[in-house]
């Protein structure tokens, strides 16, 4: 830094401004990606509180180098964009990124003790840190079919939904992966991890639409269900960004029942509204209907 930077009262931004937190202990890191429209990245292991959605296109981002000793260095406001996931030579999950519109700012206190590494600032609040279950990271980044359907049972539970029976998974083939019912709600879910799931799973969500014609009542636990008067939907449960109907084929007749993909997101969208407004079980099923 040279005298006239030193002299200059550099702005501090708004933490409600900032989406990312990126921080390094290399020095000249970020001016020197910047200026050379090189990109950089950060492993798994490093990517700090959750990140549960589908990356951005561009994201404002506060980035930090940091001294050896623990104190902040230097700080600039910018965007970081391009991302991607990929795996490095020692074949760990990297997510990788390009720099642009860098500006110096001075680092907000909320952010100044921040680790070694890249952190979700979360759209509610700072505080959305302590709120988050692990899992939901994993769920935006695994390859194993078999852990996304753990987790989606998971997340439905953090909703506040209890009543609801997940299929094992050695009995799932060809089978819904679970069902549930919240309040006047009846659901028979899938989750999948395949983008084509709508050519792939046309069959089975055929199958589920008659299943779900058929079903007069349930019985989860050691109590029964009686699903007359209940509305009844089947959700595909994806990594999508976006929730909406599926076209069946024009032979099904699927009646009254909602066929939708249902992005994983939505639901952790769901979870936080829950945390962090005065929200009573008839506002979250009326959520859960329309999403």
């Amino acid at each position: 830094m040279n005298e006239t930077e030193k002299t200059v009262k550099l702005r501090k931004p708004d933490p409600e401004e900032i989406q990312y937190i990126m921080v390094s202990r290399l020095d000249g890191h970020w001016e020197t990606i910047h200026i050379n429209g090189t990109s950089t990245s950060f492993p798994i292991s490093l990517i700090r509180g959750l990140v549960h959605r589908p990356m951005p296109e561009e994201a404002s981002t506060l980035f930090i180098r940091r001294h050896d000793n623990g104190n902040p260095d230097e700080s600039w406001l910018g965007k970081s964009y391009g991302f991607r996931w990929q795996r490095n030579l020692q074949n760990t999950l990297t997510l990788i990124f390009h720099i642009k519109d860098l500006q110096r700012v001075s680092c907000p206190s909320a952010f100044k003790k921040h680790d070694i590494g890249c952190h979700l600032n979360h759209k509610h609040s700072f505080a959305n840190e302590h709120l988050e279950a692990i899992f939901l990271k994993e769920m935006a980044v695994t390859n194993r079919w078999p852990l996304f359907e753990q987790y989606c049972h998971y997340l439905l539970k953090l909703l506040g939904i209890h009543t609801i029976h997940p299929v094992s998974l050695k009995k799932s083939k060809g089978k819904a992966d679970g069902q549930f019912i919240f309040q006047d709600l009846f659901v028979l879910y899938d989750a999948t991890l395949r983008s084509n799931f709508r050519e792939y799973k046309k069959t089975q969500i055929a199958s589920y639409v008659t299943q779900l014609k058929k079903k007069r009542h349930i019985t989860i636990g050691n109590k029964p269900f009686v699903l007359r008067d209940m509305q009844k939907q089947i959700w595909i449960i994806t990594r999508g960004t976006e929730s909406g109907p599926i076209t069946l084929d024009a032979s099904i007749n699927s009646g009254k029942i909602s066929v939708k993909e249902v992005p994983f997101t939505k639901l952790v969208d769901i979870y936080f509204k829950r945390m962090h407004e005065e929200i009573m079980a008839e506002d979250i099923c009326l959520l859960l209907k329309n999403i």
